[in-house]
């Protein structure tokens, strides 16, 4: 099993499987926009 990577998009804690680079299409669109929160929708961004 290959080692999981973080999301490109700053500010994302999610990982991605080999071969891609974001874990959404929230997060592919916000490429190079400054961000302080991830609205990527996934567990591991979603604050309380």
């Amino acid at each position: 099993m290959a080692d999981a990577k973080k999301c490109a998009m700053d500010g994302c804690l999610c990982t991605v499987s080999d071969g891609q680079k974001y874990c959404s299409a929230y997060c592919e669109a916000a490429e190079g926009l400054t961000t302080l929160v991830c609205e990527c929708g996934h567990p591991a961004c979603v604050k309380l």
